[in-house]
């Protein structure tokens, strides 16, 4: 079997002389680089490369500062907080946990001040303004928590009542689910809604 280069071949097609009917294939090696000679060239010779390289090493530094930026906007929007000007009950039976979902829907956040009375067999809640002036609540996509109490505990929970004051500039809002645990005995309660 001989295989030679044609005299047909160019720099976008390989003709190859055999003696037998298959198809093949050829590969053009790349040129090799000459790491000695390529290391130390003379920057002012040709700066065009180095400027590539520090303009790229200087977007991905840009883009890892801006990321950063963002992880610490995130974490504090996390956690778990007391709503501002609440006082909790000393009785622990009375603690409980709200977590409100935001929907992740156009618009879904507000601005506005959110209430919540939370309903029991025994007692109900007076109103809990759902805020904290330190951070943000309530946009799209987010999951706020609260620890707040009732002057009595409050048994098994039946219902809720969550609204807001249509106040600021975007006071729309899609609330999604609020969870209600009960802090010392663990049991968590779901209220979906998934309205505006």
């Amino acid at each position: 079997m001989l295989k030679q280069v044609g005299p047909l071949s160019n720099t976008t097609h390989l003709h190859c002389r055999c003696d037998h009917l298959t198809k093949f294939a050829g590969f053009v090696p790349p040129n090799p680089i000459n790491f000695d000679v390529a290391l130390s060239a003379n920057i002012t010779e040709n700066p065009l490369g180095l400027i590539a390289v520090l303009s790229v090493f200087g977007l991905f530094l840009l883009g890892f500062l801006m990321a950063r930026k963002a992880d610490r906007m995130d974490l504090t929007k996390v956690g778990l907080t007391t709503p501002t000007g609440h006082k909790l009950s000393p009785n622990p039976d009375c603690h409980y946990i709200v977590t409100v979902y935001t929907g992740f829907r156009l618009d879904a956040g507000t601005t506005a001040q959110v209430l919540l009375t939370v309903f029991g067999y025994h007692d109900e809640s007076k109103p809990l303004a759902l805020r904290d002036d330190r951070r943000q609540l309530f946009g799209g996509g987010s999951m706020d928590s609260f620890l707040v109490s009732s002057e009595e505990p409050l048994g098994p929970l039946t219902h809720i009542r969550v609204w807001h004051d249509n106040a600021g500039l975007s006071p729309g809002w899609y609330l999604n689910k609020v969870v209600i645990q009960h802090v010392r005995s663990g049991r968590a309660d779901y209220f979906i809604c998934n309205k505006y």
